[in-house]
């Protein structure tokens, strides 16, 4: 298997679903959510983030979404140990689980605008990581 991830741009992803008896409408999550959004303004390192509360209402859906991009893994734990996101970290362990992804930018891709006779009718594009 390639190792990715090693010199070049990640991606952050982070799903967060709310602890039983929290919703959008308890002063936490508004605090959380507000100390997220405010992340870009006091960490460096984020190159982008894009961020959002969940619209679908599937019980598997979770409740709040983040992407973030980084310049490599160095920034990635810069980011992780800033205190700015360690505050955020504490604000979201009192209401929330959640889960979390970092991949590299770059990593294979599915272009879903050209249909194909292929697998599923999608064509793969980008770097091949062996599979």
């Amino acid at each position: 298997m390639r190792d990715f991830g090693h010199g070049q741009a990640i991606r952050h992803v982070v799903l967060f679903k709310f602890r039983p008896g929290v919703t959008w409408a308890d002063p936490r999550a508004a605090a959380a959510e507000e100390a997220t959004v405010g992340h870009p303004g006091q960490i460096e390192e984020i190159l982008s983030w894009e961020f959002g509360r969940n619209l679908a209402s599937r019980a598997a859906a979770y409740d709040f979404a983040l992407i973030a991009t980084f310049a490599g893994q160095a920034e990635v734990a810069r980011y992780l140990n800033h205190p700015d996101h360690l505050r955020g970290v504490r604000l979201w362990q009192e209401i929330a689980t959640w889960v979390v992804a970092d991949f590299p930018v770059g990593a294979p891709a599915v272009d879903a605008s050209a249909r194909s006779a292929g697998a599923g009718g999608l064509t793969h594009k980008g770097t091949s990581n062996g599979h």
